[in-house]
């Protein structure tokens, strides 16, 4: 899976076409049948096939929104107490993306972080 700590030199190597591209921003799909519910992954520039990393639901959006907010908070004063607060928010929106994971990924039938298919991989 990406992160802020991924090289923006790597490259993913399409499961369909075989075609090569270094990963920008995600894609977001709706999950069908579930509203606020969002598939999010990485969409091919040449065939458009969608690669899923990861589900994101309304509570992810309100964690990951309160963690920018607390960055932001600690970017203007840089107090011990804000940097806690931001520790804090980094804290419970892990926890939330994970529960979020352990409990829509088996429903939808999606693979699990590291069980991509035999073609999908990334090159460094």
């Amino acid at each position: 899976m990406l992160d802020n700590k991924t090289d923006r030199s790597a490259q993913v190597v399409c499961p369909e076409c075989e075609g090569r591209y270094a990963p920008g921003d995600f894609t977001t799909q709706d999950v069908e049948g579930q509203p606020g519910l969002k598939n999010i992954g990485l969409g091919c520039p040449h065939c458009g096939h969608f690669m899923h990393c990861f589900i994101e639901d309304a509570r992810m959006r309100r964690y990951r929104a309160t963690l920018m907010q607390r960055r932001i908070d600690w970017a203007r004063r840089n107090t011990p107490g804000n940097w806690r607060a931001v520790e804090r928010a980094k804290e419970k929106f892990g926890r939330v993306f994970d529960e979020t994971q352990a409990q829509w990924r088996p429903a939808l039938g999606l693979p699990a972080p590291g069980q991509m298919g035999e073609k999908e991989r990334v090159l460094t």
